[in-house]
């Protein structure tokens, strides 16, 4: 029920889909520091690791506001690999995922599958 990537839902709810799936991997992203005891914003940023998904995430957040504007045709792709990517790295790194991370986790299973 909250694949924003499932077929026969209008754009309005794919956008809300991708909306929630956004905040949600953004406050696993932020809570990450708290079961790790690392510190996000201390280290310069690499491309691979959370500090690094953490600014990604930041700076996209204003964004996903403005899902229906013509200019953000590619917000909707790049904000759910955004969120893919967190999901992934927080299984990896942070504390064990909740209910709604695992569907995250999943989609970003099934994605992959596809890209492949």
């Amino acid at each position: 029920r909250s694949d924003p990537f499932s077929r026969h839902i209008s754009v309005a709810e794919r956008n809300r889909r991708l909306q929630q799936a956004f905040a949600q991997a953004g406050e696993r992203l932020l809570k990450c520091p708290e079961a790790t005891g690392t510190d996000l914003t201390a280290s310069p940023p690499s491309n691979d690791d959370l500090s690094s998904l953490r600014a990604q995430w930041l700076q996209m957040k204003p964004k996903v506001g403005r899902l229906n504007r013509p200019e953000e045709k590619n917000l909707f792709d790049s904000a759910m690999n955004l969120v893919l990517q967190i999901e992934q790295q927080a299984e990896k790194n942070c504390s064990p995922a909740s209910d709604t991370d695992k569907a995250l986790l999943l989609l970003a299973k099934g994605r992959s599958g596809v890209e492949q």
